[in-house]
């Protein structure tokens, strides 16, 4: 397992890039300036 920073969560292509480490079960921290880009992840039990 390895920890990813992604910077610039504001959908689209990052979007894909987090669902494909999430299925590898590596873990993410997830940056954005607005935090109500990560709703969408928020309803797949991700913590953040």
């Amino acid at each position: 397992m390895k920890t990813w920073f992604v910077a610039g969560v504001n959908g689209g292509m990052t979007y894909l890039v987090l669902e494909v480490l999430f299925e590898k079960g590596d873990r993410v921290v997830a940056a954005t300036r607005k935090s109500h880009t990560l709703n969408k992840l928020q309803v797949k039990d991700v913590f953040l």
